[in-house]
């Protein structure tokens, strides 16, 4: 017998994300939010 709370849910795979993508991703928001120049981002890094 099964509980009905403990269905079995497929788990979606997170897409592949190189640190390169993230990295670049991460100094878009920082110039965003603080309003920098991508130069000043990049000084951050």
């Amino acid at each position: 017998m099964r509980w009905p709370w403990r269905q079995r849910r497929a788990i979606e795979p997170r897409p592949m994300v190189s640190r390169a993508m993230e990295l670049e991703t991460a100094k878009e928001i920082l110039a965003e939010v603080f309003h920098a120049r991508p130069g000043e981002v990049e000084e951050i890094n």
